[in-house]
């Protein structure tokens, strides 16, 4: 597994603009194509990408990206192609850098995009510097989850303002019906009233409260 990934900076970002912000857009491109997506950490989100490439049970698994990733296994550059301070803002600047590059990788269509001033350039003429990135410390990685720890529950897509999400159906195992939260992109294709079944362990804390989680890569399959 990768412990470093070097990035390509495009768009006359810096080192220190980039190892600074909050979240990010990134890019990984090959023979294949290009990928585009946002985190808040890059380093990591490729491990994830390419551990979720492996795993059979994944629903992602025959995608255009996790194929070319078993394809290419040491055939990608990452690049980072915007930054932003809030993950609205991510989400926007992904958006109009997918209506920028047109990758043909992303399988999902993003939400239209108004963040049409952000200096998009061609990766071919705008990239001048790079640096490399690990995937950063958590404070809540002294209690990391292992799939050991979680527990299979079923649960119930239902959407909440603008959001789609996921609660258990009973209290059982835990003390009460309790939100689950997950990859938010992971409920896509889920309509509301949908039953599922996935992993998740007890998180949180005195701020948020107690609620349950799932792991990024965590399977969902439908139940029903």
């Amino acid at each position: 597994m990768y412990t470093e990934v070097r990035f390509y900076l495009a768009n006359s970002l810096t080192p220190d603009v980039v190892t600074n912000a909050k979240y990010v857009v990134y890019g990984h491109e090959c023979a294949a194509g290009l990928y585009i997506g946002y985190t808040a950490d890059p380093a990591r989100r490729w491990q994830e990408h390419v551990r979720s490439a492996s795993e059979k049970t994944d629903r992602n698994y025959n995608n255009n990206f996790k194929s070319a990733i078993r394809r290419y296994p040491e055939g990608f550059k990452h690049f980072i192609l915007a930054v932003a301070s809030t993950e609205r803002a991510a989400q926007l600047r992904e958006a109009a850098a997918i209506q920028f590059y047109k990758p043909k990788l992303n399988t999902r269509e993003p939400s239209a995009s108004r963040e049409y001033s952000y200096p998009f350039s061609a990766l071919s003429s705008s990239i001048v510097s790079s640096c490399v990135m690990k995937p950063k410390t958590k404070k809540a990685e002294l209690n990391v989850k292992s799939d050991s720890d979680r527990v299979t529950v079923e649960a119930i897509v239902f959407t909440e303002g603008d959001k789609k999400r996921l609660k258990t159906l009973k209290a059982e195992p835990f003390e009460r019906v309790m939100n689950i939260s997950c990859h938010k992109a992971s409920l896509d294709e889920f309509p509301d009233g949908t039953v599922v079944k996935l992993k998740v362990a007890p998180a949180g804390g005195p701020k948020r409260g107690t609620y349950l989680k799932a792991a990024r890569t965590a399977s969902i399959s439908r139940v029903r």
